[in-house]
């Protein structure tokens, strides 16, 4: 995960077999889903 300084913004790799996902996060209503910490929030909540 890749969270910028500057912008309300975020990069999410999540490795699916093989490959690897990016998801790409942006604005305060974008929302973080970390399924192996049972975590969901906003990005507006990060910054």
């Amino acid at each position: 995960m890749l969270i910028a300084s500057d912008g309300i913004y975020a990069e999410v790799h999540r490795r699916a077999g093989a490959q690897w996902i990016t998801e790409i996060l942006r604005g305060g209503d974008a929302v973080l889903s970390l399924a192996s910490v049972a975590i969901e929030i906003r990005l507006s909540d990060l910054y």
